[in-house]
């Protein structure tokens, strides 16, 4: 078994408001199902560590092949049902539904007739669904859909090829900075239209981000196989767990970046050196469901661990993390399920809104087509001490979109909260109220909580981009705490603030590696050729992850600004084989005619060193065709174990590039007219 199957096709019809009444609430029926299952002989549960314990929520025929789950605040919790991945012959069969789990026990349906669901989030009053190839946005009226609107109409033509839904967009979560990132698998994005008209193109599986209106859709990373969710960290640093096919469905633990390419399918085994690479790797599996503990009721050493689900393990894993320069490492790694039976196979989790509990989407039958209706819902919980601190008696309220009492200062108080819930609450109503002037003195107070000053931070740039802080932010990109620093660039980068560029090349030389990460990614987000020469020095840099992040940002720099291209290609002159090798790593690939013409220039016109004319014919070499266009076609299950597809596609500077190889034919060193052969 390589995985499960997941995905989907859409056509929801809005639900009716019926719900139905089943019981004497969760309690009740988690303890009577327990019972019901060991008095008629049924297949054992899988049994967790001493330390949590196990509660059956639900299961078939009430929820049947239950796939992804979110919680809302005041505590119900929605799952939705796929039962066209197993029970069904064809996969495009819009017969998925969402249910909604109150506490008293009843479940009412928000919304049927969907295809399958893999992206499920609530948000102030709203349920957000991805089931593709739509994602869409139903209004929550207490616990049935009302008022759907489209987000992405399409995401990919066929996401039910072959019959199953996998290897599509899935799930999703919400950052600070106001963005949900998804996850997709290397069915991609293909003609995906956010409803400001953004586009997003994205052949292999990767990152993608959206706002919550549907609004600047764009592709943030690449080069991965097949995942189907993104765990984000307090400081939104994304994790995947993939499930790659090298050699045996490899469970790829990495960390995610802005603009991050890790190779595959046909750069990753071996890795090259101009690709990111994963933290870790666990062997054999079918990776699923993750997220980040962000809250604050498990102990300390819990703190941004990331929670794994493997369908083919049968397995929860909990991953301690630690920073490690621009990237992180995986610390240490622990089974939640000593000896998980067959029959359990958990899909989709997702935190509890105590900060102590998962819920897990159990198929609780393998990956294959069959006429079963089956699934079950549990919920898992620590059996310790509970570390959370009281919630202010305005969260629920705000953070279900209805009315509350709160003073500003009581929001502004909630961004120090221990729960990351609490603070991303706070933070968006405070930006609701425009309460500029709060925020502002809040960011400016470098006594203040590093990481409630983060959250004013992203206060300030929903309300107009930052701009009525833009002073106080650039000095935080400037400041001495390396937390403030990183999310001040990044903020700079991502609303392109040319006047932060002095603060992002400070950065460059900063000796906290991260933060020349950050710094970096901002100059090529921001798109200025100034600091070029800069970025060029920077690619001696020793951190994999900072040094990826300079010629990541070259790259962007010179395909948006192409009157740059003749400074980075003077970066193969330089004397420094790194930086000759990094600018080579921003021009790869890159089919851009001011760019060819700058390389013609230089091989014709440049120094004669035999390394220069290396690096221009080398690059050359790559240039005379290019792939043809991506029509949104699957790779299929084994594109590793392929070659990549030719280039047989002529473009504007296939003559000159060809001119150039020709030319080369004429060099005295051997090594050199080998290339261009």
């Amino acid at each position: 078994m390589n995985q499960f199957h997941r995905g989907g096709r859409a056509g929801i019809r809005r639900s009716r408001s019926a719900s139905a009444s089943v019981g004497p609430g969760w309690a009740g029926v988690a303890l009577s199902l327990l019972l019901g299952l060991s008095g008629r002989g049924a297949s054992p549960w899988p049994q967790p560590l001493p330390e949590w314990r196990l509660e059956l929520v639900a299961e078939a025929p009430r929820i049947r092949h239950p796939s992804v789950v979110a919680c809302a605040p005041d505590g119900r919790v929605f799952v939705a049902e796929d039962p066209m991945d197993i029970s069904l012959p064809k996969a495009d069969a819009a017969q998925g539904r969402i249910l909604c789990l109150h506490p008293d026990g009843r479940i009412s349906v928000l919304a049927e007739n969907l295809y399958a669901v893999f992206g499920l989030q609530y948000l102030d009053g709203r349920v957000y669904v991805l089931h593709n190839p739509c994602f869409s946005v139903f209004d929550d009226d207490h616990g049935v859909g009302r008022n759907r609107r489209e987000l992405i109409a399409q995401t990919l033509p066929e996401p039910s090829a072959l019959n199953w839904n996998d290897h599509v967009p899935a799930n999703f979560h919400l950052g600070l900075d106001g963005y949900f990132y998804g996850a997709s698998g290397d069915k991609g994005l293909h003609g995906a239209q956010g409803t400001d008209g953004s586009r997003a193109e994205l052949s292999t599986g990767g990152i993608f981000r959206i706002r919550p209106d549907g609004s600047q859709l764009e592709v943030v990373s690449t080069g991965v196989r097949n995942i189907l969710d993104v765990a984000l960290n307090a400081e939104d640093e994304q994790f995947t767990y993939d499930n790659t096919d090298e050699h045996d469905w490899m469970g790829r633990f990495t960390h995610m970046v802005d603009g991050g390419f890790y190779g595959y399918p046909h750069d990753f085994s071996p890795r090259r050196p101009y690709t990111l690479w994963m933290m870790d790797d666990y062997g054999p599996g079918a990776a699923c469901g993750v997220f980040s503990n962000n809250e604050d009721a498990l102990p300390l050493e819990f703190a941004g661990n990331v929670f794994l689900a493997d369908f083919g393990k049968r397995q929860l894993l909990r991953v301690r993390l630690e920073r490690a320069g621009g990237t992180y490492r995986a610390v240490s790694k622990e089974d939640l399920f000593p000896n998980p039976p067959g029959d359990f196979r958990p899909v989709g989790i997702a935190p509890g809104v105590d900060g102590k509990s998962i819920y897990i989407c159990d198929w609780n039958h393998r990956d294959e087509k069959a006429d079963v209706s089956v699934g079950r819902l549990f919920k898992l919980t620590w059996n310790g001490q509970d570390h959370s601190v009281p919630k202010p008696g305005w969260y629920v309220a705000a953070a279900t979109g209805l009315p509350f009492q709160a003073a500003n200062r009581d929001l502004v108080a909630g961004l120090s909260h221990p729960s990351h819930n609490v603070r991303l609450t706070a933070q968006r109503r405070l930006s609701d109220r425009q309460a500029t002037g709060d925020l502002v003195a809040l960011l400016k107070d470098s006594a203040a909580a590093p990481q409630a000053r983060v959250h004013a931070l992203w206060a300030l740039d929903a309300i107009n981009g930052g701009r009525s802080a833009r002073r106080e932010i650039i000095s935080a990109g400037r400041g001495a705490d390396p937390l403030v620093r990183r999310q001040a660039l990044r903020q700079l980068g991502t609303r392109r603030v040319a006047e932060g560029v002095p603060a992002a090349v400070d950065g460059l030389t900063h000796p906290d590696r991260s933060v020349r990460f950050q710094a970096a990614t901002a100059l090529g987000r921001i798109w200025e050729a100034s600091p070029v020469p800069e970025l060029l020095a920077a690619l001696d840099e020793p951190d994999l992850f900072a040094r990826f992040a300079a010629f990541t940002a070259l790259n962007r720099i010179g395909i948006q600004r192409p009157s740059a291209w003749p400074a980075i290609v003077d970066g193969l002159g330089s004397n420094r084989p790194r930086v000759r090798e990094g600018a080579a790593f921003a021009m790869r690939e890159t089919y851009d005619e001011a760019l060819l013409r700058a390389l013609v220039r230089l091989f014709r016109d440049g120094p004669a060193t035999v390394e220069t004319r290396r690096g221009v014919l080398e690059l050359m070499a790559a240039l005379p065709h290019r792939k043809p266009a991506w029509k949104g076609q699957w790779w299929a299950y084994h594109p590793a174990l392929q070659p990549p597809p030719e280039k047989t596609e002529p473009w504007a500077g296939t003559t000159a590039a060809l001119a150039t190889l020709r030319q080369g034919l004429q060099e005295q060193n051997p090594g050199l007219r080998r290339i261009c052969i």
